[in-house]
């Protein structure tokens, strides 16, 4: 089940992250054969910048049932991947090990980008469209004038506020 595993998977051990087993998404993920990544660490493969940053992430993983973390990974090439890594405690003899599954998650950050930008500029566009009523308000005030909407299946027909006064 492990290697059928769609999602990128490893187990490493928890004290120093040697990978012990990875699946094919996780090689396909980091662009290297299984056999220049068996018996290495994480550190040494490039994938966390430092052993500490490794082992806050190892350390959380050991005080919740399940840890869960964004990430930069840097694979192959220097790519870099955005990842949400779930990592999961095992206790094994002789040692612990840690259970890791990826999953990418550059396009749900980008779709969280563009759904900020959209609503700033939503917001942006309704500040504009309220200023415009009001200045729209003010000059059918000024000009004594105003107008009135009736649509076909609407029985009253109802008064701008300058036309009402």
């Amino acid at each position: 089940m492990f290697l059928a595993t769609p999602l990128p998977a490893s187990v490493s051990r928890l004290s120093d992250g040697c990978l012990l087993a990875v699946n094919d998404a996780w090689l396909a993920m980091v662009g290297r054969t299984r056999e220049s990544v068996i018996g290495r660490t994480s550190v040494e493969l490039g994938l966390w910048p430092t052993q500490a940053q490794r082992q806050a992430f190892a350390d959380q993983a050991g005080i919740a049932s399940e840890a869960e973390q964004r990430h930069l990974l840097h694979l192959a090439q220097g790519a870099e991947h955005r990842v949400r890594l779930h990592a999961v405690r095992i206790e094994a003899v002789p040692e612990p090990l840690l259970l890791v599954l990826a999953i990418e998650i550059a396009q749900e950050l980008d779709a969280k980008r563009a759904r900020l930008l959209s609503e700033a500029a939503l917001r942006e566009a309704n500040h504009a469209l309220e200023r415009r009523l009001e200045l729209h308000a003010a000059m059918e005030k000024l000009a004594r004038v105003g107008h009135w909407t009736n649509t076909a299946d609407d029985l009253w027909v109802r008064w701008s506020p300058g036309l009402y006064e």
